[in-house]
């Protein structure tokens, strides 16, 4: 996946796939909004950043069915 990217004029920038994923931890006493970012935002959704990318609908959202789909064939 290439780019133009006008701060050099560059042609072929290449873009990088990093993963940044919201979640919601809830149990009991309430819920906890958190951030994980790049390899351990890989390693816990056990998926690349590419395969997020590709699963993620115009809302920003990944479907968990999806999710668990692309996870399980690794």
């Amino acid at each position: 996946m290439y780019f133009y990217y006008r701060q050099c004029k560059s042609q072929n920038a290449k873009a990088i796939p990093r993963c940044v994923v919201q979640v919601q931890l809830a149990d009991s006493s309430g819920v906890l909004p958190a951030t994980i970012f790049g390899e351990n935002a890989k390693k816990f959704l056990d998926c690349s950043s590419k395969q997020l990318m590709e699963n993620t609908s115009e809302d920003e959202r990944v479907d968990i069915e999806s999710l668990a789909h692309i996870s399980s064939y690794k």
